[in-house]
């Protein structure tokens, strides 16, 4: 397993209702991490954020790939169990090897839960605060 971006560190996944990279599926949704199946989407909890507005708190981050920018960074949106999101630029490294949240199936993980559709991912927390990502088009909601 690869690191999400280097200053989260690495974390074990067991990764449900979501195809593997290489291509398998699991049966249950509990993985820290996943990415669309377009590969254009990363997203990764961390029990307790390192940096940004979160440090030390448990956040959601995630990346659109085809939003970032090669002098700034990775686009990533993040946000806490409660409480509005945010965007920012991490210079980080990118996952390659997680699995795939497919096409109409839900994510969960300890207060977070996210929706993949071919329109885009819609992720939320407790507050019901929280984010729709594609390609095209990014808000926070």
């Amino acid at each position: 397993m690869t690191r999400f971006l280097a200053f989260l560190g690495t974390v074990a996944v067991a990764a449900a209702g979501v195809a593997t990279s290489t291509g398998s599926t699991t049966s249950d949704l509990h993985g820290r991490f996943f990415r669309t199946p377009s590969g254009n989407i990363a997203c990764e909890v961390d029990e307790h954020a390192a940096v940004g507005p979160f440090k030390g708190q448990r956040t959601l981050f995630c990346v659109v790939f085809s939003a970032s920018s090669e002098t700034r960074g990775q686009r990533t949106w993040l946000m806490r169990v409660t409480g509005r999101a945010r965007a920012t630029w991490v210079i980080g490294n990118i996952a390659t090897e997680v699995p795939v949240l497919a096409y109409g199936r839900s994510w969960s993980f300890k207060g977070f839960r996210c929706r993949s559709r071919r329109t885009g991912l819609t992720c939320r927390n407790k507050s019901r605060h929280g984010f729709f990502l594609s390609g095209q088009a990014q808000r926070i909601f």
